[in-house]
């Protein structure tokens, strides 16, 4: 009786020691930048690659799969992950790896997870299906390519015409926002002087007007992504405004009897000032010089009389008025007058 339950007690403890148990483990979840497994990263740029590395430390040498999911808008991909036998990386068979893109445009949506600005995506890995899944999560942090190349140059006074090249690529890029200052580096960046849409253009231009005469200013150009980040700036480009050598305002513009055309001028520096008549044909009616200081007004006035002195038909006539300073600057400005008595 005695060696029957000496048996069976030896029989239980073979029950429970080497009996099968169906055992479940942890899965873990490692997220980096580079394709060497090294740059832990959670943020990822539009179009980055991310790598994941995935275990539990028993499940070898097996291909599997991890789901991608966005948590704001639901979309998800498959991504397969599998032993890499590459010693740099790692020797342990246990060791799973895998990658995937980020995108905010429609690419190749079975490898690559649409995601925008701002928004989060959760990674899960459950290598051997015992629902003991790991979870890790990523950010997308977008920031678009900075435009290129942006020229300044002054045109006619009191404006500057700026262009510059767009991102590369412009695909997430929905406007192009314009900063100006008044000294180097000096642009206020708390609201753009103006903002351009981004439409695939090879080139933006734009024209800033209002100006003061003399002034330089310097501009930067970013790009916003439909998330509101910017870009960082573009290269600075500075231009001098234009300062009109020549003013002018017409007091009347149709000679007639005891009323001639009159005309009262100014320059902003030293300068010999011509009026030239011209009838339709471009034949030269009436031609005078003068001299005017910076500031000075001065009137002009036609009676209607050619060179001669005769009194010209009745009819529309163009007044050329032609500034040249003492330092070379010129400009030109034009005019429709009249004659009828």
């Amino acid at each position: 009786m005695r060696k029957f339950l000496i048996l069976a007690a030896v029989s239980f403890v073979w029950v429970l020691v080497f009996s099968p148990i169906a055992l479940s483990y942890q899965d873990y979840i490692w997220v980096y930048k580079d394709p060497n497994y090294t740059q832990e990263a959670t943020a990822f740029d539009d179009g980055d690659t991310v790598y994941i590395k995935v275990t539990n430390y028993i499940t070898q040498s097996t291909s599997a799969t991890v789901t991608v999911t966005n948590d704001e808008i639901g979309n998800s991909i498959n991504v397969s992950v599998t032993y890499l036998e590459t010693p740099s990386i790692s020797d342990d068979p246990t060791i799973h790896f895998g990658s995937f893109v980020i995108h905010s445009s429609y690419e190749n949506l079975t490898t690559e997870l649409r995601i925008f600005d701002g928004q989060t995506a959760t990674i899960t890995a459950d290598l051997d299906g015992d629902g003991k899944a790991a979870t890790a999560k990523i950010t997308a942090v977008y920031t678009p390519p900075a435009p290129t190349n942006l020229q300044a140059v002054p045109i006619v006074p009191e404006k500057i015409k700026l262009t510059w090249n767009p991102s590369n690529p412009e695909d997430t890029v929905v406007q192009y926002n314009v900063y100006r200052g008044t000294s180097p580096g000096g642009e206020d960046y708390t609201a753009p002087v103006a903002t351009i849409a981004a439409d695939g253009s090879s080139s933006y231009t734009l024209t800033d007007s209002g100006l003061t005469a003399g002034q330089t200013y310097y501009y930067t150009v970013r790009a916003q992504d439909g998330g509101g980040s910017e870009s960082e700036s573009s290269n600075e480009a500075s231009a001098k405004v234009k300062q009109e050598l020549l003013f002018y305002r017409t007091e009347s513009k149709v000679a007639r009897s005891n009323s001639p055309v009159k005309i009262v001028f100014s320059v902003s520096k030293e300068a010999n000032i011509t009026f030239t008549v011209y009838n339709l044909l471009g034949e030269v009616v009436k031609e005078e010089t003068t001299s005017a200081s910076a500031g000075t007004e001065i009137e002009w006035m036609w009676d209607g009389r050619n060179m001669h002195g005769e009194f010209v038909n009745n009819g529309t006539y163009i007044l050329v008025i032609e500034a040249v300073a003492t330092d070379g600057e010129q400009e030109v400005k034009r005019r429709i007058v009249g004659v009828l008595y």
